[in-house]
């Protein structure tokens, strides 16, 4: 985030030096502009100014477009000579090329630098009267400020011009080049876009189109297959089932019929949509005596293999399975079946996951908005913001709920193997199970990203040029995935998915190495884990010290190393790990239940944890505030490398709490059945929101203005499409994947 002198060195240094005529060409359109009244042919002009226009813009770029170029195509030079005369002649076809092309905006110092012109009405022109051999190319020609290896996200002025489809994008910033030499747009981060027709289609493009159309094809044909099974069930206990006799003097005729058609549609399933078999249903089915459709099925597939593979693609089947699931029941130390203690985990994914969206959609935002600096003026001043600021916390939380998760259900399976070559056979298991978990819709997200995106959308911001984004990397780097942010941290395919990376090297390398040292000794357990909570802060510490980071917001450098490598994140990993076990070794707390307890001990614990959450994430507002450092290097040193560890240790004090039913208000509410649903959509939403984002901003003709209600708006519907696109692609991949392992590893008689 640039302060506002910063701003107004940007336009000091990029606008008086570089686009010196730039005045002359926006009074030029305006003269235009004021001067219609019944279309271009009716504009009122005078002699000074079209002496003016001659001689300070056309003769200029005459004389440019003369010189013994460098150009690389005669024919663009030649064609854009055509255009310039044209506008010296005040023709109206010429007029067109110059008002598809950008200006400078309103509100510069406020931030706008955006000034792309009109994308649409640039690809609708064509030549003159006279001519037709040329069209309208649009290019995006970068002008930065500072230095853009420094930056994820490059700052300058974005200028879009409509130039002749003879001109590529060398062609153009030559001849920019020329005509202003003391700047030069960089070419790497410009670009000409592509009609459809020559976007390349190589073979990612056709492995997506055909990894689309098996899918499609299978999801088709297990549907079906189902609706067949639910017919022949419907059809066979029609008439020979007999009613509960409760169902029959309550209701009619029509009501048992009914009855009989979703009694099938609505039984219990455990948390995880496993198939229980029927001793393991809660509820009895409506229907008396005979067999529920869910025990048909069931029957049914296991006595026919052929039909496993089909029923696994089962859309509706498995869509009833992600929205029906009940909380999974766990048998406590008191012999009572109750909620399982880690049902909070729900809301706390839930919240977590919209955190993250929040933060991206604030980022997106301010980075796609042509008013950043009024809108940052105006939002970071208020202590709300530090939810955006801090909203890299939220990736902590998912840490810390891996290394709960991973422990409290592997280690109580493990402690139950005791042979050397049971447990090596044990963690190839969940090697491979792991692998099968992630694996599918992270690889089907990928392939349909890098073969599909450049050609789902366009627009003067639209990354449609594959060498100018992060698709060139899928295209180079897709086999490394789980090691991306280790090895060419710097070509990231879905940069987000660094995350995934270290979750799963943690998932595969600390978890076994903590439950083993376990198993063999508590201690030296406890004293691995705290060993990494402790040197992953120190290597934050240190390597932010070394290279000079601070607090505020990532550079390139920062991200690639500090923020994304396993060694300053496996801290709050290790935080859950140590709850995990905490939770299993002792299921309750040693505190008897007086009326005095049950108020004391919940306030008292959820007041340390506020004590350790809110600092962290409220601690930096006075350097939000005025975006510039204010604190001494020691505290901001101390700052980022405790801040995560502090704040995941407040969270596991929460969720302890909740596991041991102290906080109960707090467990019910984050246990909330609404919450479910989404939480099990989480995996697919995370890969999938920023491509959403991607396509929003990418795809619009105008930059956005930044305001709460764009914000509120923007935000909801992410979200929304975020859900939609994960439910679409867990039901593509996820559910099906796991459907057939489950079948794999079942002992079928």
């Amino acid at each position: 985030m640039l302060t506002y002198h910063a701003f107004l060195l940007l336009m000091g240094e990029v606008m008086a030096s570089q686009l010196t005529h730039v005045p002359t060409f926006e009074r030029f359109s305006k003269r235009a502009m004021f001067g219609i009244r019944e279309g271009l042919d009716e504009m009122v002009l005078d002699d000074q100014w079209l002496k003016l226009l001659k001689a300070d813009y056309g003769e200029h770029w005459i004389s440019t477009l003369n010189v013994t170029v460098r150009t690389r195509n005669d024919s663009c030079a030649r064609d854009i000579k055509t255009i310039v005369r044209g506008l010296m002649k005040l023709e109206k076809w010429a007029l067109a090329w110059a008002d598809a092309s950008g200006k400078p905006q309103p509100g510069v110092t406020g931030g706008a630098v955006i000034w792309p012109g009109s994308y649409e009405l640039c690809l609708q022109l064509s030549g003159n009267s006279q001519n037709t051999s040329f069209q309208g190319r649009y290019c995006s020609l970068f002008y930065p400020y500072g230095t853009p290896q420094s930056r994820i996200i490059p700052f300058g002025v974005n200028l879009g011009v409509c130039v002749p489809s003879s001109c590529g994008l060398a062609d153009v910033v030559d001849i920019f080049s020329l005509r202003y030499p003391s700047v030069v747009a960089v070419e790497p981060l410009s670009i000409c876009h592509l009609y459809p027709s020559e976007l390349d289609r190589d073979e990612w493009y056709w492995i997506a189109i055909l990894l689309t159309s098996l899918i499609l094809t299978l999801l088709v044909i297990g549907s079906i297959t189902e609706a067949f099974l639910y017919i022949r069930w419907w059809h066979q206990y029609e008439y020979t089932e007999p009613y509960s006799p409760d169902v029959i003097e309550a209701d009619g005729p029509l009501t048992q019929k009914v009855t009989r058609l979703i009694v099938g549609v609505y039984a219990e399933l455990p948390s995880n949509g496993s198939e229980p078999s029927t001793s393991e249903r809660p509820n009895q089915p409506l229907l008396a005596g005979k067999i529920d459709y869910l025990a048909y099925r069931t029957n049914l597939i296991n006595s026919h293999p052929t039909l496993v593979f089909p029923c696994a693609y089962s859309v509706p089947f498995n869509a009833w399975k992600l929205w029906c699931a009940a909380p999974q029941m766990r048998t406590g130390p008191d012999g009572i079946k109750r909620e399982h203690p880690l049902t909070c985990l729900d809301g706390i994914r839930f919240f977590a996951m919209v955190w993250i969206i929040f933060g991206h959609c604030s980022a997106f935002s301010i980075l796609s908005a042509n008013n950043p600096i009024l809108a940052a003026q105006k939002i970071f001043h208020e202590p709300s913001a530090e939810v955006i600021m801090t909203a890299t916390l939220s990736v902590d939380i998912f840490f810390f709920m891996s290394g709960l998760l991973t422990t409290y259900i592997t280690m109580e399976r493990f402690w139950h193997v005791t042979d050397t070559v049971a447990r090596v056979k044990f963690w190839a298991v969940y090697v491979i199970h792991r692998f099968i978990r992630l694996t599918p819709m992270y690889m089907l997200v990928l392939i349909l990203y890098t073969g599909l995106f450049i050609h789902s959308n366009d627009g003067p911001f639209f990354p449609q040029d594959p060498n100018k984004s992060d698709i060139r990397f899928c295209k180079k780097n897709w086999y490394v995935t789980y090691l991306n942010n280790l090895i060419r941290s710097n070509e990231t395919c879905i940069g987000w998915t660094w995350y995934l990376a270290n979750d799963i090297q943690f998932s595969l390398v600390l978890a076994p190495i903590f439950i083993t040292l376990t198993a063999w000794n508590q201690l030296s357990g406890l004293v691995f884990a705290i060993s990494l909570i402790i040197s992953g802060a120190a290597a934050y510490g240190w390597i932010s010290y070394v290279y000079n980071f601070g607090i505020l917001p990532y550079d390139g450098t920062e991200f690639y190393r500090v923020y994304i490598i396993p060694y300053t994140r496996w801290g709050t990993y290790a935080i859950g790990m140590i709850l995990g076990w905490i939770l299993l070794k002792y299921p309750t707390l040693r505190i008897r239940r007086t009326v005095r307890n049950i108020f004391l001990v919940p306030i008292v614990g959820l007041s340390i944890a506020t004590l350790l959450i809110l600092p962290v994430m409220y601690g930096p507002y006075e350097l939000t505030k005025h975006m510039a450092p204010i604190w001494d290097k020691g505290t901001e040193i101390a700052y980022v490398s405790l801040s995560r560890p502090v704040f995941t240790l407040g969270v596991a004090i929460v969720v302890y709490l909740c596991a041991t039913r102290w906080a109960e208000p707090v467990r019910l509410f984050f246990c909330w059945s609404a919450f479910r649903l989404p939480a099990r959509l989480t995996y697919g939403a995370y890969l999938f929101h920023l491509i959403v984002l991607a396509y929003k901003y990418g795809g619009a003709k105008l930059p956005l203005m930044v305001d709460t209600q764009t914000w509120v708006f923007t935000f909801f519907s992410v979200i929304c499409l975020s859900y939609l696109g994960s439910f679409i692609l867990t039901m593509a991949t996820d559910s099906p994947v796991l459907a057939l392992e489950r079948y794999l590893r079942s002992d079928r008689s």
